[in-house]
């Protein structure tokens, strides 16, 4: 499987607050922690990949979270090329994020080269054009949902987010989004343009059964 698969990953998501403060409101900062889990979901589920997540203690320094990222079973996918996924997204404007995750020119070379070893032994490439992560609306939604909550706070200066893998080296640097620049990530609505697909299954429920439906609940 190459040496790159390890048994978790860590992605530190980092809330830096004006006026040194170590405090956010609560609703803003658990809402956006939802849409990122979201964010999280969806795309291990396109790379068809069972997803465990845990949550590390609070740290001060303006807000940082923490989270563990682990495999439910054995999967050809590693945990970091998940995470690299995940943490992209995260930084990426909606306009520029892609399916290419190995563009990053500060990505360490010893990681960059692990992964690439990692897409000619899992034909890797093939699987991100199945999966069609940059054109699944959800995520820009949840991708959207969450800077728009951010952008709610007045302390919020700026968010950064990086990943490191399994033996704690570095595997996407700290990437920082100014304040200034959430509108980027955020839709202008949440009306996305629709998807055509042929061969879609479309499954019509008639008035008759809503009314039996309800009918047997009462």
């Amino acid at each position: 499987m190459g040496e790159f698969i390890g048994d978790e990953s860590n992605i530190e998501i980092h809330y830096y607050l004006r006026d040194s403060s170590h405090s956010l409101d609560a609703f803003i900062h658990n809402r956006a922690q939802f849409e990122f889990l979201a964010i999280a979901r969806e795309i291990a589920s396109a790379m068809d990949f069972d997803l465990q997540i845990e949550v590390y203690p609070l740290a001060e320094g303006g807000i940082k979270q923490y989270f563990k990222l682990l495999p439910k079973d054995v999967r050809q996918i590693s945990i970091g090329v998940i995470t690299a996924l995940i943490t992209n997204f995260m930084i990426t404007p909606l306009t520029q994020w892609s399916n290419k995750i190995f563009e990053d020119q500060e990505l360490s070379e010893l990681n960059r080269e692990k992964l690439r070893l990692e897409i000619k032994n899992l034909n890797l490439d093939a699987k991100l054009k199945e999966a069609k992560l940059g054109e699944n609306q959800k995520l820009a939604i949840h991708k959207s949902r969450l800077y728009r909550e951010l952008q709610k706070s007045s302390k919020i200066e700026k968010i950064s987010v990086q990943a490191a893998d399994a033996n704690r080296e570095i595997l996407i640097p700290e990437k920082v989004v100014l304040q200034e620049h959430f509108p980027e990530y955020i839709l202008d609505s949440n009306v996305l343009p629709p998807i055509h697909e042929e061969h879609a299954e479309i499954e019509i429920i008639s008035p008759e059964v809503i009314s039996k439906v309800f009918n047997s609940a009462g």
